[in-house]
């Protein structure tokens, strides 16, 4: 059975709450040189909560019928008390491509991170979504872990509102659950851990009771992570309950108390004075390949008796190893607050995997190396078959931004990976005589790419004269394939097309038309002849700052090639071969 857990939020010591409010702004976009990149997008505005002190914190999946006919959908929650100007009880679901704000404020917990758990282990039932809370001073009577039961938040055991109880008036970090009697007849059982003013660190759930860990408690800063490891998968071994402290050492944990686990595994995880807990998650890194599951754990420095990784190391249950690079000195040091085992291709070919929030960006372990996504978060979402929210190749934000990608954007972004664009075939030179036909064509890869051809530099619009004044007829200028037809002298000039895409652009090099006819440089309406027609066209070009007046090159009236310029030069240009006709 794997922990069905979304990860708690991290201890900053001392601490750093960046409060948010959420929206999902309209667009924006960034260009990177890597081998995919981020498109921030959006197609709905939704807000969450209206202050600095309201934030929308993490998401969930949960089927809220089980067996009946409501489908799973996505759910997020944090501090914010309204959605789209609608009260809420820091939760909210996705559907019909919107945010819909659930439950009334009076009845908010804080609840960072939401879970499911099993409660009975009957697949027909449906599991309770769990929000995990935290007491402050104007929360003592809320429950430290409470359900959702579809209208509020109703608690769970002794640590409901009336009774603090053992845990104090502090929070609850982590959850998870463990089948604690393996083949027994018992469902599976919830556990929680507790930070560092708790005076129980580890907990289960008996009955209505919470029953703390025996023996000596070894999480004298706190417990920050409880998840279920197995191994060897489904060989004999049995899975493990697995507890994390600050400083990154792992326990293993049975209801007789607890022993050492990891070989000495320790981390330095720190910015400053502010120290983070080291994340770990369970993790298969080669999908359908031989190597079982993984306990992954993410922090600056790793230190295990195999050497020091950084950012990342997977342990098989005997020894260590470093996932991507072995030395990550591109990246910008910071610690890691939570880790992800998200799909981000969806039927794709590529499994799960690893995304890290980072105190500085996101980082995301594609094809074993490290991509940077700028921006600092605290939750992710990925793809679910069948289940309204992420597209493949889609990755949701939650966290501690108030901008990315340029663009404003509190809380709450969705982010696409995108190829960027890599041309393939250029344009190739071409000749046509006047009146004639000529096509240029560009072949390019990446995803979404939008063309823009240029004609000596001076982007190319459809329809008459769209190359240049009184030109032949243009199509496709936003096509990969530029045709001209009734091709006029005027046309004559470097033509290059900017493929473009949210990563940035590219401009292959530029080809060459050539008009084969005889022609005037200043017969302007391409009629044969050098009139007072072509005067007023100049003129009028001249006196607008129009490219179609820029006739010289540099201040070389002998040239007649543009400069990018519409100056006394061109006049001259102009005048000079006015006296000398066609």
């Amino acid at each position: 059975m794997k922990a069905i857990v979304q990860h708690p939020r991290p201890l900053v010591v001392p601490s750093l709450l960046l409060a948010l409010c959420g929206a999902l702004f309209e667009r924006a976009s960034t260009s990177c040189a890597l081998a995919q990149c981020p498109a921030w997008f959006g197609s709905s505005q939704s807000t969450f909560g209206s202050a600095s002190a309201q934030t929308l914190w993490g998401f969930a999946y949960h089927d809220a019928d089980g067996a009946g006919p409501q489908p799973t959908r996505l759910y997020a929650t944090g501090t914010f008390r309204t959605v789209n100007g609608n009260g809420a009880a820091g939760i909210a679901v996705f559907e019909n491509d919107a945010w819909r704000a659930l439950g009334l404020p009076a009845d908010s917990i804080d609840s960072r991170w939401l879970f499911n758990f099993d409660h009975d282990g009957d697949p027909i039932t449906p599991a309770w979504l769990l929000g995990l809370a935290r007491r402050g001073p104007d929360m003592l009577n809320h429950p430290l872990v409470a359900r959702w039961t579809g209208s509020t938040w109703e608690g769970v055991g002794d640590l409901a509102r009336s009774s603090p109880g053992v845990w104090g008036d502090a929070e609850v970090t982590f959850a998870t659950e463990f089948d604690d009697d393996g083949a027994g007849p018992n469902p599976p059982t919830l556990f929680v851990a507790g930070g560092p003013y708790v005076p129980v660190k580890v907990g289960s759930l008996r009955g209505e009771h919470w029953e703390p860990l025996a023996g000596a408690n070894p999480f004298g800063n706190g417990c920050y992570a409880l998840l279920e490891f197995d191994a060897d998968d489904a060989l004999p071994q049995p899975p493990l309950l697995v507890a994390q402290g600050l400083s990154g050492f792992l326990v293993s944990i049975s209801r007789n108390g607890w022993s050492h686990y990891g070989n000495g595994m320790t981390v330095s995880n720190a910015l400053g004075a502010s120290q983070f807990r080291c994340n770990p998650i369970v993790l298969d890194t080669d999908g359908p390949g031989p190597r079982t599951s993984e306990l992954v754990v993410a922090a600056t420095r790793i230190n295990t008796a195999q050497g020091t990784f950084f950012r990342a190391a997977a342990f098989n249950g005997s020894a260590w190893r470093g996932l991507g690079p072995a030395n990550p000195a591109d990246v910008p040091t910071q610690a890691f607050r939570s880790a992800w085992a998200i799909d981000v291709d969806g039927p794709g070919p590529g499994g799960k995997e690893l995304i890290l929030c980072g105190t500085t960006s996101v980082q995301w372990l594609h094809n074993g190396s490290w991509v940077t996504i700028p921006i600092i978060a605290t939750g992710v979402a990925g793809y679910r078959e069948g289940v309204e929210g992420p597209a493949p190749n889609e990755i949701w934000f939650a966290g501690a931004f108030n901008e990315v990608g340029g663009v404003p954007a509190t809380g709450f972004a969705r982010c696409r990976m995108v190829e960027p664009i890599t041309v393939d075939s250029r344009p190739a030179a071409q000749s046509a005589s006047r009146t004639g036909s000529v096509s240029f064509t560009v072949i390019a890869r990446g995803d979404s790419p939008q063309y823009q051809w240029r004609r000596n530099g001076v982007a190319i619009i459809d329809g008459p004269g769209g190359a240049s004044l009184n030109g032949g007829l243009v199509a496709g200028a936003q096509e990969f394939t530029l045709s001209l037809s009734n091709v006029a002298c005027s046309d004559a000039g470097t033509y290059e097309c900017v493929v473009s895409n949210f990563c940035g652009s590219t401009t292959g090099v530029t080809a060459t038309l050539t008009v084969l006819s005889r022609c005037c440089p200043t017969d302007l309406d391409n009629d044969g002849a050098v009139d007072l027609n072509d005067l007023l066209l100049f003129v009028a070009a001249f006196e607008a700052g129009s490219p179609h007046a820029d006739l010289d090159n540099d201040g070389d009236p002998s040239v007649g090639a543009p400069d990018g310029a519409s100056n006394i030069d061109d006049l001259l240009f102009f005048l000079t071969h006015f006296e000398q006709g066609c």
